[in-house]
């Protein structure tokens, strides 16, 4: 843009003289202009008459010959020559000064005006030609920059201000309400970092504020669960103290026992059992002494055996390992019945009860097993289960309470060595003729144990049974059971409902090894409507 008012430098070195006359200079392409000074000029002193007439400027004609015609064919970028205006009535002035304090140079960031072709031509022309309309707007242009930089420092700050405000408040509601671009103040460093101070100690209040209360919140919970803890662990505890005090505690129906002792007691004494079992030497070629009338016994440990001559058969085997391991499973088998026919009192609702109390006087048994009986085989609507069986677990505890020691042991002697005799009479072939009188003794201890237990059981609430499994099937066999038995192949791992029941599905039991414990009621003297097996019992079946 060509500037009427302010001297340009052309060439490095030479300046235009203010004397009005006109100098033509022609830029080469690869020339350029000096930058413009960024500086401030100093202000114009206002030292004009009044009534002063300001000369007119002088238009400087525009000499085109042909050589710069040739000469700039190709570039377009063709600055004007640029006189200086003389005036009559700056006397006095100083060098580089304006006549008008509206005359000052363009701000830095001004750009110089330059067209291309016909459109600079056109623009040129008109300016010489004294076309105002464009003069008039670069006046305009030149006041609004001169208007910015005549503020001062307080009016910038004033405008940055009524921004920042607007911003801390959420940003301008309408477009309207921001600042004109053009009169924008520019922020510098140092109101950066003040503004990012702010912020900064804005935030750090912020969280400040907020970590005291999430700890205060913290150390309240903790107060909180601390408090819990210590009043569930006050439950525990007197849970603890009471359920002690309930066990220790000898009610009138004698100490009430849990299943898991009551089933240790009975798997101890089956354990008792089979190892006084593995002392029979089981030699091959000696045989039982079987008796006709006392097949119905054998069949409760054999029930696959329906004569005596496939008992006789079930318990041999061709291999002497495993001969010998049949003939120890029907021991085990024939001493559980034994025990349990002649040292534990069964109560059967389909058919005789079986089994003696030993302990008892003989008068105060026989008294006893009549009102048993009496009771028992009476209607459940009439005396109700939990009635009878609290009843005898009463009667029991205070026969055995009311019994005088020694005669108690003398009868418990008695019926150990009848139980043991019974044994022995039926296997003692088995064993060696050096080992009958041990094994008899030990078969005696284990008894005495037995009846015990059964005296044990006699005085709990709970209906306790061990029994041999009797359920036979329309052929007069027994089939397995996967709720009361267990194979004795089977690991004690292996679980009986998933691997025992479908592998055995349809089979029969050859030999029944020791019997099953079964509950009917519970502890407090409820449910007696259900029996199950706590301890099932351990069977061999018939392989196809």
């Amino acid at each position: 843009m060509t500037d009427r008012h302010n001297p340009r430098l052309t060439e490095p070195g030479n300046a235009i003289p203010a004397t009005g006359q006109s100098v033509e200079q022609i830029y080469r392409n690869d020339e350029q202009p000096l930058p413009k000074s960024s500086s401030k000029p100093p202000a114009l002193p206002r030292n004009y008459s009044v009534g002063g007439q300001v000369p007119q400027t002088e238009k400087p004609q525009l000499i085109l010959t042909r050589s710069y015609a040739n000469q700039n064919q190709g570039n377009r970028d063709v600055r004007l020559p640029v006189t200086a205006r003389e005036s009559s009535n700056a006397q006095g002035q100083p060098p580089g000064s304006y006549p008008t304090d509206h005359q000052y140079p363009p701000p830095p960031q001004e750009k110089s005006h330059s067209s291309k072709g016909s459109k600079f031509r056109g623009k040129v022309g008109s300016f010489f030609n004294g076309d105002s309309s464009h003069g008039q707007r670069q006046d305009d242009d030149r006041t609004r920059k001169d208007d910015y930089y005549r503020k001062d420092d307080y009016s910038r700050k004033d405008d940055y201000s009524r921004r920042d405000d607007y911003s801390r408040k959420g940003g301008y509601s309408r477009k309207d309400d921001y600042p004109r671009k053009d009169n924008r103040p520019i922020e510098d460093d140092y109101a950066k970092m003040e503004r990012y101070r702010d912020q900064r100690n804005d935030l750090q209040q912020l969280y400040d504020e907020l970590k005291e209360t999430t700890r205060e919140r913290i150390l309240g919970l903790e107060k909180a669960l601390q408090t819990e803890q210590d009043t569930v662990k006050v439950i525990k505890l007197s849970a603890h103290e009471l359920q002690k005090t309930k066990d220790s505690k000898e009610l009138v129906f004698g100490v009430q026992e849990t299943d898991d002792v009551i089933r240790s007691r009975f798997e101890s004494l089956l354990a008792d059992i089979r190892t006084w079992a593995s002392g029979f030497s089981c030699t091959t070629g000696q045989e039982l002494h079987l008796e006709v009338q006392k097949h119905s016994e054998y069949r409760q440990v054999a029930p696959s055996c329906l004569t005596l001559d496939q008992l006789d058969e079930a318990v041999k085997s061709e291999r002497p390992k495993q001969d010998k391991k049949q003939k120890r499973h029907f021991i085990r088998g024939w001493t559980s019945y034994v025990m349990i026919r002649s040292l534990f009192r069964i109560l059967n609702k389909q058919g005789p009860s079986t089994g003696e109390d030993v302990g008892p006087s003989e008068v105060d048994l026989e008294a006893f097993r009549r009102l048993e009986n009496k009771l028992w085989y009476t209607d459940d609507n009439v005396i109700s289960q939990r009635s009878f069986n609290d009843w005898r677990a009463l009667t029991v505890h205070l026969l055995s309470e009311a019994t005088e020691h020694p005669s108690r042991e003398e009868r418990v002697q008695v019926g150990s060595e009848l139980a043991a005799q019974a044994v022995m009479d039926l296997v003692h072939v088995w064993a060696d003729a050096d080992k009958k009188q041990d094994l008899t003794a030990s078969l005696i201890n284990i008894f005495k144990d037995a009846l015990a237990f059964s005296q044990f059981l006699r005085q709990q609430r709970a209906l306790w049974t061990p029994r041999l499994p009797t359920m036979l099937s329309h052929e007069g066999l027994l089939m397995f059971d996967a709720g009361c038995m267990k194979d004795d192949n089977l690991s004690d791992d292996e679980d009986d409902d998933r691997i025992g029941g479908a592998r055995h599905r349809q089979k029969y039991v050859q030999l029944v090894i020791s019997p099953a414990l079964y509950k009917r009621g519970t502890t407090d003297g409820a449910k007696f409507d259900s029996e199950r097996a706590v301890v099932p019992a351990r069977v061999t079946v018939v392989t196809t």
